[in-house]
């Protein structure tokens, strides 16, 4: 059976509005899409901009808490970059719990596990060199 995910409308909308400031470059804008575009096609019953600004939203959150700015992701280790985008994953998924409709463990989990796996999906992109998957 599949879990439906729904969240609080006006929730969701105060996060596509808080999103919209916050910019990246070029390229960090093509990596972003790239990882967005996953998490959308995982959660197909939301809103894609809701997706698209939680994730903004969490690199932002990110940013603050580790003092680092996205605009330096291309100086660190692939090691790093690894561990970096896995935080940027855990706070994606807190905010995203966050504004459930219905908080239930069964959401919950589902959100873990989508995003867990998109967060794999980003770790072998980036080892092989942020080539783009044959599609």
């Amino acid at each position: 059976s599949k879990t439906v995910i729904s969240i609080n409308k006006d929730e969701g909308e105060k996060i596509v509005k808080e999103a919209k400031i916050v910019r990246f470059n070029e390229r960090q804008e093509a990596i972003f899409e790239l990882v967005a575009g996953s998490l959308v096609q995982a959660f197909p019953e939301i809103s894609p901009v809701v997706i698209r600004g939680l994730l903004r939203l969490s690199v932002r959150d990110w940013q603050i808490n580790s003092g680092h700015l996205l605009s330096e992701f291309d100086n660190f280790s692939l090691d790093q970059r690894i561990k970096y985008t896995g935080e940027i994953f855990d706070i994606f998924k807190k905010r995203f719990k966050f504004i459930l409709k219905v908080k239930s463990n069964i959401q919950e989990d589902t959100i873990d596990k989508k995003t867990d796996f998109v967060f794999q999906k980003y770790v072998e992109f980036a080892k092989s060199g942020y080539k783009k998957p044959p599609t």
